[in-house]
This record gives C-alpha cells, structure tokens and sequence, in this order.
C-alpha cells in the first residue's frame, strides 16, 4: 500500500492514470464487480491527510483507501456480508474524492453504499 500524504501528490497520480478511454459520467454514480485478480492488479493507495483521517475514523476504517488502475481512480470494497467475497469498485473523480459528504456516506456501515449501486451490466476496461 502507498501512502498518499497530500492533495497535490494524489493529483499528480491521478494525472498520470491514462485518460485515453474516458467514461460517461453515468459510470460514476455507479459500482462494479471484478474478479479478484483485477482488484488485486490496482495499486492500493491510503491517503493520510485530512479529511481522509477523519473520515476513516466517523467510518470506523483504519484508513481511507483508493485504488489506481492504468487509467483512473477507484473506491474499492470487499464485500463479504453473508456469501463468498464479491469485488466491488467505483470509479471515482477528483471532484468526488473533494466531497466529504459523498465520501462519507459511500463508506460508511462496511461501504454498504457502495454495494447497492451495482450496474451489472457495466464492462468498461478498468
């Protein structure tokens, strides 16, 4: 895990993700299964810096977690609530990642928010 400790240094990852296959902003109200070695190919990366260590801390997280594909960020959940582990990803925008509310609420109660807004359908490249 890489630890992210400013907003300019999560810019400057989030400038080098490749914005050559852009998504509709429909995506990004929405999550996404993967499999577990998608999820796992991200780079997992803990931002520590506020608002993120207060907001880890109203959700009861040790940490606020993103991940990084090749080409954009993502909020990440494994969720295990009463099956096998399902991958769930969300992409995520820098405008997004700014709003605590948003962020808040999408992680709070094991990032159950997260879990109700699959598109099934949703086959973009990660």
């Amino acid at each position: 895990m890489e630890l992210i400790e400013s907003w300019e240094v999560l810019e400057e990852l989030n400038a080098s993700c490749d914005g050559a296959q852009p998504l509709e902003s429909a995506h990004f109200q929405f999550s996404r299964y993967v499999s577990q070695s998608e999820f796992n190919a991200m780079a997992s990366l803990a931002l520590t810096f506020e608002p993120y260590l207060s907001i880890a801390v109203a959700c009861g997280m040790t940490h606020f977690c993103i991940l990084k594909s090749k080409l954009r960020l993502y909020l990440g959940n494994i969720n295990t609530g009463g099956h096998g582990a399902r991958f769930e990803v969300r992409p995520v925008s820098l405008a997004q990642l700014k709003d605590i509310k948003l962020m808040t609420r999408l992680h709070q109660n094991y990032s159950y928010e997260l879990g109700c807004h699959i598109n099934l359908k949703a086959d973009y490249p990660l």
